[in-house]
Formats: C-alpha cells, sequence, structure tokens
C-alpha cells in the first residue's frame, strides 16, 4: 500500500514537471524577442530629427506683402528663401526706402543678394551593415532607405536659391542708379573678383556700360581708369575659372566703349586731363590712336587739349598739327573781337548776325573800276612799260551791283564747324583762346612761319598774317611796319586781300602803321601832264611811278579807315546790346562833338581792361580808340575846322581821280610819330563849293586811334 502511495505521488510529481515543462519549454523564442526590440528603435532614429524641425517652419511669420515696407532684414529672408517678388523688391533699392533709407545701407543690401548663399556639404550617411544571414527582402529595404536618404540631402542643397543673369544684370543697373560711391565699389568689386556671384559671364560688359550709363563725379575715376589702364581695371584680384570656355571682355573693348564715352559726355577738364595722361606716356600707341583725333577735333572743351598736344614734340604728325594750328590762328580774331567788345552771343546782335557782319566786305566800286589803283596817264606808247603789265595782271576786285556789298568769309576757315567759329566769339571762350594763341610759344612759332614766307602772294592769305594783324602785344606792330615798307614799291594791289581790308577786327594799332608809308594826292591844279616829249624820259616816268604809288597807297589807307569806321558801327551795336558802360570811356575822348550834333552811335574801347584781366602772364599793349557817328546841319566843308583833336585839326586829303568813295570828305591827323591818328569822313553830294556849302548828305563819323609811342 505504501508502495503505491509512493508512486502515485511520483507519478504526480513527474506530472507537475511535464506541465511546467511546456509551458516552459520554448524559452528560446522569448529570448530573441528582445532582441529585435533592440534594433527596431535604431531604425525610427533617422526621422526623429524630421519630427522635431516640422512644427518648426510655421513658426516664422510670412514676409510682408507689400514689398515696400520690407527692411533689410526682410531682404535677406526673401534671398535665403528664394521669394519671386526679389527681382521687384530689388528694384526699389535704386532710391531709398522707408526702413533703410540711405544709399550704402541698400548697397549692403544688394551685396548680401549677389552673394551666392552658402551650400552645406553633403553629410556623411553610412551605409546599412548587410550580413549573410539577412534575407534579400530585408537587404533591399537598407539599400532602399539609404539611397532615399542622400536623395534628400541632394534635394536640400539643390533648392538652395541662385540669382540668374538676369537678376544680376538688373542688381547692377540698380548700382549704377544708385550713385553712391559704395555703389561704384560694389561694381569694381564684381569686376575684380572680390564679389563672388552665382552667374558672372558677360559680367564685366554689363558694369562697363552701367557705369558709363551713370557718370557721376565720384566714377570719373573709374571711366579715367577704363581709358588710360583698362588692364588694371580688368586684373582679377581671384583668378578666374574660365573651365566652361567663357570669353572675357578685353582691354582694348573697355578703352573704346569709355572713350566712345569721352566723346559725348566728357567735360573740358576730363579731356585735359586724358591729355595730359598721353603726354605722360607716349609709349600708349593704342591710346593715342583712339583719343588723339577726337581731342583735335575744334570743339570748345577741346582748346586746351588742342594746344598741349599741339606743343608737344614730335606728338602730332604734320597734317593733325596744320589742322590745330589753322583752327587757332582763324579764331584768334574771333576772340580779340570779344575782349574788344566787338562780338557777342548775347542779345542782339545775334550769333549770326555779328559772324556776317564781322565777315562783310563791302566794296562800292564799278565793275571796270581798281579802288586802290593810281591815276595813270593817258594812252600812249610810252605806257607798255614794267609798271603796267604789273597793274594789269593784278587781280581785280568782282563787280558788284551799287548799293549791295559782296559777302565773303576770307578770314575764317571753312573748314571749321560753325560751333568752333562761333566760340570763338564769345566771352567766355575768347579768353580761353587767347590764354593760348598769345602766349610766347605759340607767338615764337607763328613768327618763324612768317619770316620763312618772302613771297608778297603767299603772305596776302596766309593765316598766320591775320594772327599777327589782331595780336595788341608789346614788340608786334612793327612788323607790319616792315611789311608796308617792303611791300611799298609793289603797290598795294599785293596786300588787297589782308586782314587790313575785310570785316574781321584787327589790332587798331595797325592802322596807325600803314599810316606811316609815304603817300599823296595831288591837288587836281597839280594834276597836269607834260608834254609827250618830257614823258619819254626815264626820270619822268620813275617819277610817275612814285606819285602813282603814293597816290595808290593813300586811296588804300583811305579805304582801310573807311572799313575801319565800319568795324566800330558794328562794334557800337555790340557795345549797347552788352550795356557796357561807355561813360567811363568818353569822358577821355579826345575829340570834340558839337553840342548842337544828333548823336546817333558811338564805340570806346581801352585796352587793358577788364577782360584782359583774365589773360595769364600776357602784358596787352595799351591802345585807347573813340568813334562817335552823329548828324549835324551846317555847311559841310565847314566842319573839319570846328572838330578838333585835341588842339590839332585835321587835314582834308584829296581823293583820287577813280576813288568810289568820291561823294565823301575825309579829314585826316597823325601825329609825327604815328602813336595818334584822327579821321574824320563826311558824306556830301558832290565837290563844288555849292555842294560843300550844303549839310552832310548822312551820318559823320569821327574816329581816334592812340597807342604807345614807343611800339
Amino acid at each position: 500500500m505504501k508502495n503505491f502511495v509512493r508512486f502515485l505521488l511520483i507519478l504526480l510529481l513527474a506530472t507537475g514537471i511535464c506541465f511546467s515543462g511546456l509551458s516552459c519549454g520554448p524559452k528560446e523564442k522569448p529570448q530573441k524577442k528582445p532582441s529585435a526590440s533592440k534594433k527596431k528603435p535604431k531604425r525610427k532614429e533617422p526621422p526623429k530629427p524630421v519630427v522635431e524641425e516640422a512644427p518648426a517652419a510655421p513658426a516664422k511669420p510670412p514676409l510682408p506683402q507689400d514689398i515696400k515696407q520690407w527692411g533689410k532684414q526682410d531682404f535677406y529672408r526673401a534671398r535665403e528663401e528664394g521669394d519671386d517678388r526679389l527681382d521687384e523688391a530689388c528694384a526699389l533699392l535704386g532710391a531709398p526706402f522707408e526702413n533703410e533709407p540711405s544709399a550704402s545701407g541698400a548697397v549692403d543690401i544688394l551685396r548680401y543678394i549677389l552673394t551666392p548663399l552658402p551650400i552645406p556639404e553633403m553629410p556623411e550617411i553610412p551605409k546599412p551593415v548587410i550580413t549573410e544571414d539577412m534575407e534579400r527582402n530585408e537587404i533591399n529595404k537598407l539599400e532602399r532607405d539609404y539611397k532615399n536618404r542622400i536623395k534628400a540631402e541632394e534635394e536640400k542643397i539643390k533648392r538652395i536659391p541662385k540669382l540668374n543673369s538676369r537678376t544680376i544684370a538688373a542688381i547692377i543697373e540698380i548700382l549704377g542708379q544708385n550713385g553712391d560711391d559704395a555703389a561704384w565699389k560694389l561694381m569694381v568689386d564684381i569686376v575684380q573678383r572680390r564679389q563672388t556671384l552665382d552667374d558672372d559671364s558677360d559680367i564685366e560688359k554689363n558694369v562697363v556700360q552701367t557705369i558709363l550709363a551713370h557718370p557721376r563725379t565720384n566714377n570719373l575715376d573709374l571711366i579715367f581708369q577704363m581709358i588710360t589702364q583698362p588692364k588694371v581695371f580688368l586684373t582679377p584680384v581671384v583668378p578666374l575659372n574660365d573651365d566652361k570656355g567663357r570669353r572675357r571682355i578685353t582691354p582694348t573693348q573697355v578703352r573704346t566703349m569709355a572713350v566712345d564715352w569721352m566723346k559725348k559726355n566728357a567735360d573740358p577738364e576730363f579731356r585735359e586731363r586724358v591729355t595730359d595722361y598721353i603726354l605722360a606716356h607716349q609709349e600708349d600707341v593704342e591710346l593715342r590712336s583712339l583719343a588723339t583725333p577726337y581731342l583735335i577735333l575744334p570743339l570748345v572743351g577741346n582748346i586746351r587739349c588742342m594746344q598741349k598736344l599741339y606743343m608737344a614734340p614730335n606728338l602730332l604728325n604734320p597734317n593733325d598739327r596744320e589742322k590745330v594750328e589753322r583752327y587757332f590762328l582763324n579764331c584768334s580774331a574771333g576772340a580779340f573781337a570779344s575782349i574788344t567788345n566787338q562780338a557777342s552771343l548775347a542779345g542782339k546782335p545775334t550769333q549770326i548776325d555779328v559772324i556776317n557782319a564781322l565777315s562783310a566786305r563791302p566794296l562800292d566800286v564799278s565793275q571796270n573800276a581798281d579802288p586802290y589803283a593810281a591815276p595813270s596817264p593817258e594812252n600812249d606808247d610810252s605806257e607798255n612799260d614794267e609798271e603796267s603789265d604789273t597793274e594789269e595782271t593784278a587781280p581785280q576786285q568782282p563787280a558788284q551791283k551799287k548799293g549791295t556789298s559782296q559777302r565773303i568769309e576770307p578770314y575764317v576757315d571753312t573748314q571749321l564747324t560753325d560751333s568752333f567759329k562761333m566760340m570763338a566769339f564769345q566771352p567766355e571762350y575768347a579768353t580761353m583762346i587767347l590764354n593760348v594763341v598769345w602766349q610766347d610759344d605759340f607767338i615764337t612759332r607763328q613768327k618763324q612761319s612768317w619770316d620763312k614766307t618772302q613771297e608778297f602772294k603767299n603772305r596776302d592769305t596766309d593765316a598766320t598774317a591775320r594772327f599777327l594783324m589782331a595780336l595788341p602785344l608789346p614788340g608786334y606792330r612793327h612788323y607790319w611796319d616792315e611789311f608796308f615798307t617792303s611791300a611799298y614799291q609793289e603797290g598795294p594791289l599785293k596786300i588787297d586781300k589782308m586782314p587790313l581790308m575785310g570785316y574781321l577786327p584787327t589790332d587798331f594799332g595797325v592802322l596807325l602803321e600803314l599810316k606811316k608809308v609815304k603817300r599823296n594826292v595831288l591837288p587836281p591844279a597839280q594834276q597836269k601832264k607834260p608834254p609827250a616829249s618830257a614823258r619819254n624820259t626815264n626820270a619822268y616816268r620813275v617819277k610817275q611811278r612814285q606819285i602813282e604809288l603814293q597816290s595808290a597807297w593813300m586811296e588804300f589807307v583811305r579805304q582801310a579807315v573807311k572799313l575801319q569806321m565800319e568795324r566800330c558801327n558794328v562794334a557800337a551795336a555790340v557795345q549797347k546790346t552788352l550795356e557796357v558802360n561807355v561813360d567811363q570811356y568818353k569822358s577821355r575822348t579826345p575829340f570834340n562833338i558839337p553840342e548842337d550834333a544828333h548823336v546817333l552811335c558811338e564805340y570806346h574801347m581801352i585796352l587793358p581792361n577788364e577782360k584782359t584781366k583774365e589773360l595769364q602772364g600776357i602784358q596787352i599793349d595799351p591802345v585807347e580808340i573813340h568813334y562817335v557817328q552823329f548828324q549835324w546841319d551846317v555847311p559841310a566843308f565847314t566842319i573839319g575846322t570846328k572838330i578838333k583833336y585835341k588842339d590839332a585839326l585835321a587835314k582834308q586829303r584829296f581823293n583820287g581821280p577813280r576813288s568810289s568813295d568820291m561823294g565823301t570828305l575825309w579829314f585826316e591827323y597823325t601825329s609825327p610819330d604815328c602813336s595818334e591818328s584822327f579821321d574824320i569822313r563826311i558824306p556830301v553830294s558832290g565837290q563844288s563849293k555849292e555842294e560843300l556849302k550844303e549839310p552832310p548828305k548822312g551820318p559823320i563819323q569821327v574816329m581816334s586811334i592812340r597807342v604807345r609811342s614807343n611800339n
């Protein structure tokens, strides 16, 4: 029994152990579960940052809807976020805006916008660990997750906003409109690669065009560098990377663009600055070839440039030197007219009126009459001598109808542009011209040219003669004394084309030098011819030649006096237009005007004057001229005795038989040293005693000229 009970207990115990073994038998599976639970959290780790950043994006407030309200930080965000309104907003930076009113602040914003945004480095993503006991689907999943993570990082980099060439060009234009020094510095930084860009194709040309399109005083130095040192302007601080084969703008292209700008926009100071550089760097042949042809054009702003290039030895070729010299020689008389109040562009007479008046040349002569020819004896066999041959072959004056005047322009170079011709008569440019042409170095060149010209036929039309004849400087009037003396035997026809007989102004002292020539006209009673037998002798011919020369020179002087008075007539109108106060000069008038006479016009001029004070280092030879035109109802023949020059009376001069001015009485007084001259012209109806008792048939003209006696 006891054994049976013991057996049951053992059986029950074995049964309990079995049950407990069934419940615990698969103990390995529970052991794997903990290992699986350990790997799953590792796979869920990568998404955790995304989950954390997702709610942060909506935290930033949106950019203001109105771009005019954008401040600096708003522009920065728009650049970083690639806002579509960035181009439109940048256009506002060309002018001050509400939150950032300073120009330099706008440039700072534009610099930030131009700067490429930083590109983060690709993060290191570990490759998945693959073991041999892994199943294929598990391996594929790991590889797919790895590729997706790489692609996600690449997409982040691609989404960083970049500026295209259109936007960059628009920003460069905005910098040009800005005008601040910082804006120009930024553009230079772009060219020289201190400022990097997302797209720098054709950037140099873009910047050059923008700088030239918006010239200001603060960027003239840049333009000057483009002209003079384009290589320096283009030299990059950071070496260029031209792996893509981009073509960069060349220094020659930059220089050409800048020189073209200078031709259209540069002021005189800038042109002179370029000229100075050319003179200091004559080895720069390219710049000389590009800029010099423009700098010697007859333009107002080129006056000093032309002078410097002309005076530089061996810089200009012979043709260019001749052009520059001709420009100066032809405009010097106009400049002289301006400082003596003989020409003006203010009010009336107008610019064209003055030029026409000063270039006109009235010749009241008949078709076959020679105004300067000496009286000739009757035709006979004795007239076929050398003198008559000379007179016959001399150039004759063109015919004109009575009451008209022949308008020519013999003393202004027709190749000059209108603006340059007119410019010479303007006071603001006259002193500029005279400061060039009245300097010793320029005059010396002209004197040398004058001395080399020996034949009168060349001197007659030489531009140097026109220049020297309007040169009221000490020591130059004696040239005309020598010239008239040497030309005396040739007769005045040889110098008929000299400026003295035109309307362009000349130094008033030249007329006094002309009056030094030996001249006379015999009274009618002394003009009787001897018998033919006496006229065949050589002595008679010599004597007759001298009489004819004296008569011809007297007629020439009379014509010169007449034209000088006409110059004064024009100058009187100009002086009145300028509202010049002539009272200070009238008190020095050396002749008397009758109290019952009616003054029509007057011209008074004294050199040196206020205008000549602007001339630098130039000494003016004193000269004084007084001219009055008036009407007076008294017998014509008595006028010469009632108008005195100081205490002297003018002497009546007989006109030549061929004179075209027989209806005028001419009275003249000249001091013994020819430093003072006084002339009276009275229009009359005829030369008979009865006609001379009548009042003048028009205005009476009175003129006095006084210079230094030791000139």
